[in-house]
């Protein structure tokens, strides 16, 4: 599965945004229904110079909204919640890749897949695909706030370490340091 997480742009259109919270649902959606390969196209950044820039009214710089700009650095908060999914799916891996899941109704609008294997491993992703209302559901006698559009990824179905639709990362602000090896001052 190949995900767009930005794209060429020109000066008369606006510079396109894919919110982090929409990609992340549909990057967990698609490992919780068995899929096993995630491609992202425009991870990093970047610019093209002189003759290669394309044409006119064509921007040189295609890293709007890239998780890594042009330089290779991270923008948050985008990078970090990717890095956060795909570590708590790693975390998964052995009872995803061993069993297919269960899927039980928990509510009217939400519903729980688990991956339990026979050595006792066991994921689960609890999903919310209700647009508008957060809701509380329980699971295993826990009790887990799942906010509209959402999956929760339990590793040992108990623990949760990741939702698609809070970010942990926070907007990282580029430090002084930072700044200053950039622009060699």
């Amino acid at each position: 599965m190949s995900y767009t997480l930005s794209q060429v742009d020109s000066i008369w259109w606006p510079v396109p945004n894919r919110p982090v919270e929409d990609l992340a649902l549909s990057v967990a959606r698609f490992i919780r229904n068995g899929g096993s390969f995630i491609n992202y196209y425009m991870y990093h950044g970047g610019t093209n110079f002189g003759r290669t820039a394309g044409g006119p009214f064509i921007t040189t710089s295609y890293d709007y909204d890239a998780p890594t700009d042009e330089f290779g650095l991270p923008r948050e908060p985008k990078c970090g919640h990717l890095r956060d999914l795909h570590k708590a799916i790693k975390l998964c891996e052995s009872a995803l890749v061993s069993t297919d899941p269960t899927v039980t109704s928990l509510r009217r609008s939400q519903e729980a897949h688990v991956f339990a294997t026979a050595s006792g491993g066991c994921a689960a992703f609890l999903e919310n695909y209700d647009t508008t209302y957060s809701t509380n559901v329980t699971f295993r006698n826990m009790q887990y706030q799942l906010p509209p559009l959402s999956i929760r990824i339990l590793p040992d179905c108990r623990t949760s370490v990741f939702n698609t639709a809070r970010m942990d990362c926070g907007n990282k602000i580029m430090s002084l340091k930072m700044l200053q090896i950039i622009c060699g001052i």
